[in-house]
């Protein structure tokens, strides 16, 4: 067993907005709108409305989001207005909302981070921060390193997690070694699980089917019975998907590379008196996926090409973690934490 660090609480954040006067600008930030107006008399009446009632909602929407907290980038809670890091939060539900249903779709449009897929779902992803290496990315569920150590160099593989059994994602960029050791020269992500809501049952269901015969489906559960909080999570993805050959490629025959997985997440929280309680956070993730691997021709010009293979897979992608944590509160300026559990790993490919 390891012990595993705690890392978790509500967190978003906004920059400020400075909107000045529409007809005159000398210092506005990006996507402020700001411009000399030559336009029409009735024209520069509307921008200028436009631009005051930005004026009027944007600070009061940032102040609200530099007073949140959060604790991936300094292992304890700290508002984000506090911090020197790059911190960014990506809401899961906000992201379900725009038909980002995997952890690599609610990456991608992260400012200063490199989501490279090669392929569809399912199919091997690396996360890129702050221009380094993928390796150099630490990715943590709940504060649990989920880093694949199967994998060359202990590189995040991201095609295979969704986040329906997630509340929230907070992205770390920049050096964080100090913090978390050389994993995370680049940044950390830190998945946030889900815990339960109030009142003594909430029920989440959701069904989507697309192209490329894909099938998405996720169920759960949460909620409080007095000291007691619950939430269970089940999520399936399957697909057909398509020919990671590109067409204009010789080797492009229309074979189909489909990928598979299933999640079953638990998070449950005992307060067992005011000053002191207990968690317990389970996890299993079972995946699979068809590849095509790259061929070398070993005559001139030695070109590398990608080829159709009916038999290459990754044939089992699973990860199990479990971590029973304990909290006491020994004052409001000091509490002890302990957590035992960890993480397993199971990887096997065939060529």
């Amino acid at each position: 067993p390891a012990v595993e660090p705690e890392l978790s609480a509500a967190a978003t954040r906004a920059a400020p907005r400075d909107v000045t006067s529409a007809c005159r600008c000398e210092r506005a930030p990006v996507g402020t709108g700001c411009a000399q107006m030559r336009g029409p008399p009735m024209q520069s009446k509307f921008i200028t409305a436009l631009l005051a009632a930005s004026a009027l909602v944007a600070p009061a929407y940032a102040q609200d989001k530099q007073d949140d907290i959060v604790v991936t980038a300094t292992r304890v809670e700290t508002p984000v207005r506090d911090l020197p890091a790059d911190v960014t939060v990506i809401d899961a539900e906000d992201a379900l909302s725009h038909g980002q249903t995997t952890l690599s779709q609610a990456l991608e449009d992260t400012p200063g981070l490199g989501v490279v897929q090669s392929g569809g779902p399912g199919q091997q992803t690396s996360v890129f921060a702050s221009g380094t290496n993928s390796y150099h990315t630490l990715v943590l569920f709940d504060g649990i390193n989920v880093n694949d150590l199967t994998s060359p160099n202990s590189a995040f593989d991201g095609g295979q997690d969704q986040i329906n059994s997630i509340s929230r994602i907070e992205v770390v960029e920049g050096p964080m070694s100090a913090v978390f050791g050389s994993d995370a020269v680049g940044g950390v992500i830190n998945q946030i699980a889900r815990h339960g809501g109030a009142g003594p049952l909430n029920a989440r269901l959701a069904f989507a089917a697309g192209s490329f015969e894909t099938l998405n489906a996720t169920a759960g559960i949460d909620g409080t019975l007095g000291n007691f909080r619950y939430a269970i999570t089940g999520e399936a993805f399957t697909t057909e998907g398509f020919d990671l050959v590109p067409a204009r490629m010789v080797t492009h025959t229309g074979e189909k590379d489909g990928a598979e997985s299933f999640a079953v997440t638990a998070v449950f929280d005992l307060q067992v008196v005011p000053t002191f309680s207990l968690d317990l956070l389970a996890r299993h993730r079972r995946s699979r996926a068809d590849i095509d691997v790259f061929d070398l021709e070993f005559a001139f010009p030695f070109r590398e090409t990608r080829a159709e293979s009916g038999d290459a897979e990754i044939a089992q992608n699973d990860v199990t973690i479990a971590r029973l944590g304990a909290t006491w509160d020994l004052s409001e300026a000091l509490s002890l934490r302990a957590t035992i559990g960890g993480v397993d790993q199971d990887r096997a490919a065939n060529r």
